[in-house]
């Protein structure tokens, strides 16, 4: 709601800088012909530098319901937003062709919005962002740790929240390693986790979801460090 509020006024501002009355804006002249293209071009941004089509996308559509809701309210001219049919491309893994085209409605002026995809930190900027977390006064030692578990054994969250002083055996005699006959710093210890798991809820125990047991491997490195935070 915050973020709906904000691209509203975001629109009236605008509107006010620019001597414009909501109550006669037009879409194609004013929403589109002016206040997207000052978006796009960087004019109406907080650096000057062009926005990003989905944040202009969703500016401009703000302030199309707006006008819309004022123009139902009678409270301004009438309001149009024209519309247009795109031609998508659906995936079907039951059609021969494995996609079928189909027409879509969109609103006129709509920017196409840019595909991102997902890209992993290198490591010198994983490195850089554990030492960080590490640095941190007073926390810094058990965030960093929590962060690297995280890391190296994918557990989510909640598991990592919900991690108690005997997840791992105090005794490194004790421990379940799977590779023994490997090198130390390449063994890998077996660590069951029950609470905050993701599936089926078992009950409660001081707070904590109990859930599935599921099994992890943690590097022994890691395993002893973690030890040594928790039982010194």
């Amino acid at each position: 709601m915050r973020n709906y509020a904000d691209r509203l006024a975001n629109f009236l501002d605008w509107c006010e800088l620019r001597s414009l009355d909501p109550m006669t804006v037009d879409y194609k002249r004013d929403l589109i012909g002016r206040y997207q293209k000052e978006m796009l071009t960087g004019i109406w941004s907080r650096d000057n530098r062009p926005l990003s089509e989905r944040t202009i996308n969703v500016r401009v559509e703000t302030a199309a319901d707006y006008l819309s809701w004022m123009a139902d309210k009678a409270l301004r001219v009438p309001f149009s937003i024209p519309k247009i049919t795109r031609p998508i491309v659906i995936n079907n893994p039951k059609n021969s062709r494995g996609h079928l085209p189909k027409e879509i409605g969109a609103r006129e002026g709509r920017l196409r919005e840019t595909e991102r995809h997902l890209t992993f930190p290198e490591d010198e900027e994983i490195v850089a962002w554990l030492k960080r977390l590490y640095a941190k006064e007073g926390s810094g030692s058990t965030v960093g740790l929590i962060a690297e578990l995280v890391l190296e054994t994918g557990i989510r969250r909640e598991e990592a929240a919900c991690w108690r002083m005997d997840t791992l055996h105090r005794d490194p005699t004790k421990w379940r390693i799977v590779n023994p006959k490997s090198v130390t710093d390449d063994q890998a210890v077996v660590v069951t986790l029950r609470y905050g798991t993701k599936g089926k809820e078992y009950g409660r125990d001081h707070g904590d979801k109990i859930g599935p047991s599921g099994e992890i491997l943690v590097p022994y490195p890691m395993a002893c460090q973690s030890a040594l935070k928790i039982f010194h």
